[in-house]
């Protein structure tokens, strides 16, 4: 699995100050995967699931994908289930799973930049080089410089201010509700003055003066499932209190899904082979 560890020049990343960009990362080995005959269902829901009357092992799952307003569903057969669901309870609760999750509601502004040696720096403000976190009376706001290798940067500023409730999807945009207070909170505190990215959001504003700060900042906003104490879930399942033999859980990353992904796919891969879930070097305690 060379290919993989190599997908995203770690190397380049590290000597030019940048941090990784999980959406380019996660595109690129998602390209790799499928070439090695992973296929990946997107827009299917899971519906239901079929477990064999004695073992009480998962023998298929159902998903349903909505097209042209046309229900449709499909069956896939397999001899082990990784379940990873987001903050949404719905699925949980029709399936009979037990998992304590909450959602971490937030936004993430990407503040773009000219290339490197792109030649357009002239009147471009200092900013950052290395991952800042910020502390304020509304949250913490993480900023994370990235670039690739072909020399494209930006600044990702995330922050998270508050749990999301069941059913606010509909408050999840940038001109009401939660999306609206959260958007205008964060572009709020990057431009205090204490703020390492002031000068910065001010030469972008300049440039675009009557764009939405939405667009202005290629804005993002959802929810992030953690459990209460904020560290991933992982080990088998149960469905209305009996254990199923062949269906597990890896999920809960929160925001440091990049960082937490390798060691739980070490421990996942451990727990379905029957060995004892340990990571070299760590003391077991």
């Amino acid at each position: 699995l060379a290919d993989i560890k190599n997908c995203h020049d770690l190397r380049f990343l590290v000597q030019q100050g940048g941090c990784i960009d999980a959406r380019l990362f996660c595109k690129e080995l998602k390209n790799i995967l499928k070439k090695k005959g992973v296929e990946f269902l997107f827009g299917e829901e899971v519906v239901d699931i079929k477990v064999g009357d004695n073992s009480g092992r998962i023998t298929s799952i159902i998903t349903q994908k909505q097209e042209n307003n046309v229900s449709k569903n499909r069956q896939i057969i397999g001899d082990d289930f990784v379940f990873s669901t987001g903050a949404d309870v719905k699925t949980r609760e029709k399936l009979g799973f037990n998992i304590p999750v909450a959602g971490l509601a937030g936004v993430t502004l990407t503040l773009p930049l000219p290339p490197v040696n792109s030649g357009d720096n002239t009147d471009l403000p200092a900013f950052p080089t290395q991952p800042i976190k910020l502390i304020t009376k509304d949250g913490t706001i993480v900023i994370s410089p990235l670039i690739n290798t072909n020399g494209e940067r930006s600044i990702r500023v995330g922050g998270t201010f508050g749990f999301a409730d069941k059913g606010t999807n509909s408050n999840f945009s940038f001109e009401k509700g939660f999306g609206k207070h959260a958007l205008d909170t964060l572009v709020h505190h990057l431009n205090e003055d204490k703020s390492p990215l002031k000068q910065l959001m001010r030469w972008i504003d300049s440039n675009a003066p009557d764009t939405p700060d939405s667009e202005r900042y290629h804005a993002w906003i959802g929810v992030r499932p953690i459990a209460p104490d904020l560290m991933p879930v992982i080990g088998t399942l149960e469905r209305n209190g009996r254990e199923i033999p062949n269906a597990y859980f890896n999920g809960l990353h929160a925001f440091a899904g990049t960082s937490y992904a390798p060691v739980c796919a070490t421990l996942s891969t451990q727990l379905m082979n029957g060995e004892k879930m340990h990571i070299d070097g760590i003391d077991d305690d």
